[in-house]
């Protein structure tokens, strides 16, 4: 809008000149008006960025405080106080993401630290872990998902036998080495990736528990029951797997070298491309299992029942199948069995 000369506003009618100065005087307080808001808006916005801020800080100091006070109850001589610890430093953990990382270390030292001292012998042991171990094994087991980068979780030799684990535990890729954990439930567990090597899991309950690519060399799992397992491209050399039961495991591409499996039952597994070699599987059973590719190479397989087995692409270069029921196999003829493996008059086909 052009602004007129003073010889112009001269010019014009006295109610015209009127006009054009209340309009001005309205445009003015226009401006004030909206200079007035944006610093309402301003201070508003300042003072709500200070008050988040504080909040935040405070909230900050309040789990700071509830993290201390709990670790520190973890050192009290009295048990029920070590299990109260423990489920508060779970709601810390659940309130703050960035604190989750410590309080698992922390948890999982607590662990270590109280399960069953090496001093006490087998025939001593009880049925079940304290209630303070327990209660860190089970906030540990259901913890959420550790980051990608997160490192693993140590729970290297710890002896907690008869450990119920919640349905689901959350164990993916932990240091499980030479862990006593004979007895203990772990079924539909999450051990994908699990450093199980050297540990004792005799007579544990795995059934549907995820241990791809898991590790349990030299581990003992006998009378172990572990129906419908994933072991698939797992490592299990020299292990102790006698009557083990693992109806419908997967174990394609596992690693089973020199594995005892003796009286094992193995019905409908499915063992495609598995390493059998040298392995241990006298009087097991294997009716209708598939063990399409997989190296049976002086293997001992005598009375083992295989019945209605899938054996196209095996080498059973070596195997002794003495005593063997192989009626109704398939993929591979009699001949080539008793031209390949070591056979006798007891052995059905």
């Amino acid at each position: 809008m052009k602004v007129p000369t003073r010889e112009e506003l001269d010019a014009l009618p006295p109610e015209k000149r009127l006009e054009l100065i209340s309009q001005a005087r309205v445009a003015r307080h226009q401006v004030f008006t909206t200079a007035g808001l944006v610093l309402t808006v301003l201070l508003t916005a300042i003072g709500l960025y200070i008050t988040q801020k504080t909040l935040v800080s405070t909230q900050q100091g309040q789990i700071t405080d509830r993290y201390t006070k709990a670790v520190e109850q973890l050192g009290s001589d009295k048990r029920e106080v070590r299990a109260a610890a423990v489920y508060a430093l779970e709601r810390v953990a659940r309130d703050s993401a960035r604190d989750r990382a410590a309080i698992r270390d922390v948890l999982a030292a607590f662990v270590r630290e109280h399960d069953l001292p090496p001093t006490i012998k087998a025939s001593e042991w009880i049925v079940n872990p304290d209630i303070d171990v327990d209660a860190a094994l089970t906030v540990l087991a259901r913890r959420p998902a550790d980051p990608k980068d997160a490192p693993q979780l140590n729970l290297r030799v710890i002896r907690v036998p008869g450990m119920v684990f919640p349905p689901g535990a959350r164990l993916g890729l932990a240091n499980l080495e030479l862990a006593d954990l004979h007895g203990a439930r772990l079924s539909h567990a999450d051990l994908i990736g699990a450093h199980l090597i050297g540990a004792w899991l005799s007579n544990a309950d795995l059934d549907e528990a995820n241990l791809f690519h898991a590790n349990v060399s030299g581990a003992k799992l006998r009378d172990a029951r572990m129906s419908g397992v994933n072991l698939a491209r797992g490592i299990m050399s020299s292990a102790v797997m006698d009557h083990v039961f693992l109806q419908e495991a997967d174990l394609r591409e596992a690693d089973m070298w020199r594995t005892s499996l003796r009286g094992a039952d193995l019905v409908l597994a499915d063992l495609r491309k598995a390493n059998l070699r040298e392995v241990d599987l006298r009087e097991a059973r294997l009716g209708e299992a598939n063990l399409e590719g997989v190296d049976l190479r002086e293997a001992r397989l005598e009375k083992a029942s295989l019945l209605g087995v899938h054996l196209q692409g095996a080498d059973l270069r070596g195997a002794d199948l003495r005593g063997a029921d192989l009626r109704g196999m398939k993929g591979v003829t009699a001949e080539v069995v008793r031209r390949t493996a070591r056979t006798d008059a007891s052995t059905l086909f």
